[in-house]
């Protein structure tokens, strides 16, 4: 007798342990959302997570990681970073020794750099300040009617202190000629999605996430009922509209540059904040916005810019040479995409 009832017992905790089991796998991820503000831009967060406690940890994660990466390492303007310590070191014979986080930054943006015969070269923040675009941007029109496209002769000036090929990285130390100044903003929201990758991987409560900093996303996981996040390809001429979507499954990297973003017109012609690095002026290739979908952030945001200074001919081969997918936009509006990308555009 007492056999049977310890078999029944049994039974009965078994039962009770699988219809918890159960519980815990049928229940639903809570969707948590926020919008905030890191390096200059905003940052909105979608995140599925078991409960809404994780997800709020998530985020402030996030921005915390978002707030150190511009003051310890990216920012140019910030005194205590890495980057602004560089500059105002340029010149020095023995190097600047730098953390092996940015060390390993560097180098795969000096990769970028002469895969793309210095279509992006970071050394043109001198260049890049002459111009101001990110200030003269955000005035009103009135107060844009102020601007003035930089003479030539000052520009040619500026030009001979850039130049990546001038930099030597060397065993953890950085080498700048004096007069140099760096500025990753091209690449700079590519690295923030890189380190939001490592958060979501590193979360055990996460299911899924899409993140955007400024233009560049990243997704990870899958929504509850298993479709496609949905990032939008802004229009480059229509405000508010957009050309079509990238379903994408999974981690992915997406990096938009366009030179509808930060420009400032001036007797009827656009001046954009992309700049070429060859003559300091806003390129010129016959392209008005580049997306690039990679497994990096770094990557995407990097080759977005080096495509769109390159053009469409070098653009696309430059991205088959680095294992991505792109999506050229002309500036008569004509879409343009590598053979994956037809795999996950929808046009609108």
């Amino acid at each position: 007798m007492k056999s049977c009832m310890r078999k029944i017992m049994t039974i009965g905790i078994s039962l009770i342990v699988a219809s918890c089991i159960l519980s815990a796998c049928t229940k639903q991820p809570v969707k948590v959302s926020a919008t905030n503000t890191a390096m200059g831009t905003v940052v909105q967060e979608t995140i599925y997570v078991t409960e809404e406690k994780a997800g709020a940890k998530i985020i402030r994660e996030v921005q915390e990681e978002l707030e150190r990466l511009e003051k310890e390492c990216l920012s140019w303007r910030m005194e205590d970073s890495q980057v602004s310590k560089l500059n105002k070191g340029a010149g020095n014979q023995e190097g600047q020794a730098v953390s092996e986080e940015l060390y390993r930054y560097l180098e795969e943006i000096w990769q970028v750099s002469e895969k793309s015969r210095g279509a992006l070269d970071v050394t043109i923040g001198s260049v890049v300040r002459v111009w101001d675009l990110d200030t003269w941007a955000t005035c009103d029109e009135i107060e844009q009617s102020g601007f003035a496209v930089p003479d030539r002769e000052v520009l040619e000036e500026y030009l001979k202190n850039t130049g990546y090929a001038k930099v030597i990285l060397k065993d953890g130390k950085v080498y700048m000629p004096e007069g140099m100044s760096l500025d990753l903003g091209a690449v700079g929201k590519g690295i923030a999605c890189d380190r939001i990758g490592m958060i979501l991987k590193s979360g055990k409560d996460i299911k899924g996430a899409v993140i955007s900093v400024g233009g560049s996303v990243v997704t990870y996981g899958s929504k509850p009922d298993g479709s496609a996040w949905n990032v939008a390809i802004v229009h480059p001429r229509e405000e508010g509209s957009y050309m079509g979507t990238l379903s994408l499954q999974g981690e992915w990297y997406v990096a938009t540059s366009g030179d509808y973003e930060r420009y400032v017109e001036k007797d009827g012609k656009r001046y954009h904040h992309i700049m070429n690095p060859m003559n300091g002026y806003p390129s010129e290739s016959g392209l008005c916005s580049v997306t690039i979908l990679s497994k990096s952030g770094l990557i995407s945001d990097a080759l977005s810019t080096a495509c769109f200074v390159l053009g469409e001919e070098a653009g696309l081969e430059l991205v088959k040479e680095m294992g991505a997918e792109a999506l050229f936009v002309t500036t008569d509006l004509k879409i343009i995409m590598t053979e994956g990308m037809n795999k996950y555009f929808r046009e609108k």
